[in-house]
């Protein structure tokens, strides 16, 4: 450019001189032509005068200068403009020769973000000063550079079923740009290539986006596709539809019914298929009886497409769960949500159904036994009450000492059998739990056990024999006190009778008794006890159990047996004689109900008689008022008799509403209630062919005192006892005639128990009737003293005021002082 401004100078110059020295050399006379010359340039452009451009685009403006002058000449170009720094011109100097024109471009590049119009102007100014302009106008604007394209390979799916796409992005822009694509809130079940990728201008990226939606995405779906310019922000979308099915779908097999056997554990087979191409995962819930689940606990498992798998059910019915019942199988899948139910009707039957029983060698039941050392035999009875034949097998876990004698018995249907025992029991006194399981063979399952409680004894405990009471009053005239001996073992027979005593002597040399029996022996007083002091006697009988007596026992030696009786010998006192004279000689019960009502009738009519008597009196005496015999006090007296003659001919309550009276009371020798007594005629019950009047005694059973005079019997249980108790009477002729009553039972009735109301109610009427005779006596009673208090308030006396010695008395009356 400097180059040519010095070359335009010089040639100036040189112009200039030439000119000079011609004009010199010419003649003067020789005529001067004048030319026309200029320096002029022009300006322009060939575009419009608005240039439209895109935001983040580099635009061109094309200018043209040309020197239309007569002498060469230099430029100098500048743009002014608020976005001159968007601006670049090609060259900012130049020269040109006359006549010659320059092109020069402008280059516009529009950052990205910018919208908007910007004036500019172009301003070139020539060496010689000359100056022009050209006003132009830049139009920026966000303009799209992307066009975005999909095409679904399909528009409906499955549940958890993929779905591809063909997504295509082409840059239609004039530059370079970066992509994103995005996919709105489908973002992150969308999977592609690239999500973002770098596109020259006219150049596209084509790939498979592949959308999965989660298995719970069941409808129609617009699926967004946007692609993002990174430099302008501009984007293109486009929205496709997907519609999502619910294909899932599978299958359930298994029989409708199935037969089971109670006490054996079977199988149910159940077939479930997957019937779509697709896995999935399957869970099965049982509904129906507690016996059935699923084996191994596999509940939930998992199938590949067009999968089958066989789950096993398992049933293990007990006894006693035989019946029908409707199992129910239901089986849902977790993709899809689709459940499918079968049923299944079972019915279960006691097929190897068996029975068990412990019994004697008499073949009698057994609970369990009590027997003597030493070896005993028991039966154990086996009855197959299945459907098929079948073998079982015996086992115990018991001493060595017993022992089945078989182990293995095998029984067809409805047969039974019985298995042999062997007890070796050892000499002691204990209780053995000993345990018998008998297994079904083929199905061990199926067993049952039982315990037999067998009880040892030794030979002393086998054969043992007590007295009931051994404690009685007596006094010197009792001639036999009958003692009741009970069995306790387990094995009887005869035992030899001694006794070692002061007072008396068995009549009885030996007693045949065996077990759980009752039997009576007699002990006869000595001939005199006079010469005994009263106070306590202790009697020893002796029973011996003798090989020699009982050649079928097993004892090896004789078992003495010693028992202590109390005698308490005593006389009875002045006032126990006159107090049982008056409890037990008198018959207060002899007048009965209709002789007490007539002994009431009678004191009522005496007191009334009385009454108006003493009223009758009243009457005439002149410090009563005969007002005080008034209708009222008459009707009161009326009413009180007629109280006392109601609470006479009401009953008392029936004892059976007050007693616990037993069905069986029939049963007993006699029923005696609770805090009461009974008397009893004994000659009834003993006849004597002689005609010989009979001495009673009797055993004294506890919680009940016996009295006997002459041919009465008085039974008096002692305060609050009920309950039976037993008794033997033994009637004796004074000549050596002894007889015995059976073992008689007495039963003393009990009380009911009974609340404060419920005796309240039982004697309702008679404390009503109490109640109303006290109220009746009592205003009567207040009738008399308010009439007194009248008659104390007419005769008031003012005593007092003594004077000089003397008493002054003043009333109503007038008085004078003495």
């Amino acid at each position: 450019m400097r180059t040519n401004k010095t070359f335009g100078i010089t040639f100036t110059l040189l112009s200039i001189i030439l000119l000079l020295a011609l004009a010199i050399v010419m003649p003067a006379e020789a005529t001067m032509v004048v030319n026309k010359y200029t320096n002029d340039f022009t300006l322009s452009s060939p575009n419009n005068e608005q240039l439209k451009a895109c935001s983040c685009e580099m635009k061109t403006d094309l200018l043209i200068i040309e020197n239309v002058g007569n002498f060469p000449a230099n430029y100098v170009m500048e743009i002014i403009s608020p976005v001159a720094e968007w601006m670049t011109l090609s060259e900012e100097e130049f020269s040109l020769a006359p006549k010659h024109r320059k092109e020069l471009i402008n280059y516009v590049e529009v950052p990205c973000g910018e919208k908007g119009v910007s004036d500019y102007v172009v301003r070139v100014t020539s060496s010689y000063g000359r100056t022009e302009y050209l006003h132009r106008t830049l139009r920026v604007d966000q303009c799209q550079n992307v066009v975005l394209s999909v095409a679904p390979k399909e528009y409906t799916t499955n549940l958890c079923q993929p779905v591809d796409y063909d997504v295509r992005v082409k840059n239609v822009g004039t530059y370079a740009e970066t992509y994103q694509l995005g996919f709105g809130s489908y973002d992150e079940y969308m999977n592609v290539t690239l999500k973002e990728f770098y596109l020259k201008p006219g150049e596209a990226y084509e790939q498979t986006a592949v959308l999965t939606l989660p298995c719970t995405f069941y409808g129609e779906y617009d699926i967004p596709f946007y692609a993002l310019g990174s430099k302008n922000n501009v984007q293109d979308e486009e929205t496709v539809l997907l519609i999502v099915e619910n294909q899932f779908d599978h299958s359930i097999n298994v029989d409708t019914e199935a037969k089971l056997c109670s006490q054996v554990k079977q199988e149910i087979a159940v077939i479930v298929k997957n019937e779509i191409d697709i896995p999935n995962d399957f869970n099965v819930r049982l509904r129906g009886p507690g016996f059935v689940d699923v084996k191994d606990a596999e509940r939930t498992f998992s199938l590949e497409g067009d999968e089958t798998r066989v789950l096993i059910l398992e049933a293990d019915p007990k006894e006693g769960q035989e019946g029908e019942y409707t199992l129910s199988v239901e089986v849902s899948s977790d993709y899809g949500k689709v459940m499918k139910t079968r049923d299944v009707q079972l019915v279960v039957k006691n097929c190897y159904d068996f029975e068990v029983e412990l019994r004697d060698i008499e073949n009698n039941v057994l609970d369990g036994a009590t027997a003597c050392c030493g070896m005993r035999e028991y039966l154990l009875n086996i009855r197959n009450r299945g459907e098929t034949e079948e073998t079982y097998n015996i086992m115990t876990d018991a001493p060595s000492w017993f022992r089945p004698e078989e182990l293995t018995v095998r029984l067809l249907p409805g047969e039974s059998t019985n298995v042999r025992l062997y007890a070796d029991l050892p000499c002691v006194d204990a209780s053995y739990a000993l345990p018998l399981t008998v297994i079904n063979n083929r199905f061990n399952e199926v067993n049952e056990t039982i315990v037999f409680n067998l009880n040892g004894q030794t030979k002393r405990s086998c054969h043992m024999v007590m007295i009931n009471d051994d404690e009685f009053n007596m006094q010197r005239d009792t001639q036999v006190i009958p003692l009741i001996v009970e069995h306790n073992g387990t094995e009887g027979g005869l035992y030899e009778l001694s006794i070692d005593s002061q007072l008396f002597t068995l009549q009885e040399t030996s007693i045949e008794i065996w077990p759980g029996e009752k039997k009576v022996i007699h002990l006869e007083t000595v001939e005199n006890l006079t010469d005994h002091e009263f106070g306590r006697y202790i009697s020893q009988p002796l029973f011996t159990y003798t090989l020699e007596n009982n050649p079928l026992a097993t004892v090896t030696e004789d078992i003495d047996y010693n028992e202590h009786v109390g005698t308490n010998l005593k006389d009875k006192n002045l006032f126990v004689k006159a107090w049982e004279y008056l409890a037990y000689g008198v018959n207060w019960c002899a007048p009965g109900m209709c002789g007490w009502t007539t002994i009431v009738f009678a004191t009522l009519l005496a007191l009334a008689l009385i009454t108006m008597a003493v009223l009758a009196l009243m009457t005439v005496k002149p410090t009563v008022h005969p007002a005080s015999i008034s209708a009222f006090r008459i009707i009161l007296l009326a009413l009180v008799i007629i109280v006392f003659i109601l609470l006479a001919i009401v009953k008392l309550p029936d004892p059976a509403t007050l007693y616990e009276m037993p069905e069986d009371a029939a049963e007993h020798f006699v029923t005696v209630y609770q805090d009461g007594r009974v008397t009893v005629d004994l000659d009834p019950y003993f006849t004597d062919p002689d005609q010989d009047v009979l001495d009673y005694t009797a055993t004294q059973p506890k919680d009940l005192a016996v009295y006997i005079d002459g041919n009465e019997m008085t039974l008096v249980p002692d305060r609050g006892f009920a309950g039976e108790n037993e008794i033997v009477i033994t009637a004796n002729d004074g000549k050596g005639g002894v007889e015995d009553s059976p073992v008689l039972s007495i039963y003393v009735v009990p009380m009911k128990d009974m609340d404060f109301m419920a005796w309240w109610m039982r004697f309702c009427v008679q404390i009503n009737i109490f109640l109303l005779l006290l109220l009746l006596l009592l205003t009567l009673i207040m009738t008399f003293m308010f009439d007194e208090r009248k008659t104390a308030e007419k005769k008031r006396v003012y005593v007092v005021i003594p004077q000089h010695g003397e008493y002054k008395v003043t009333g109503r009356k007038k008085t004078s002082v003495a």
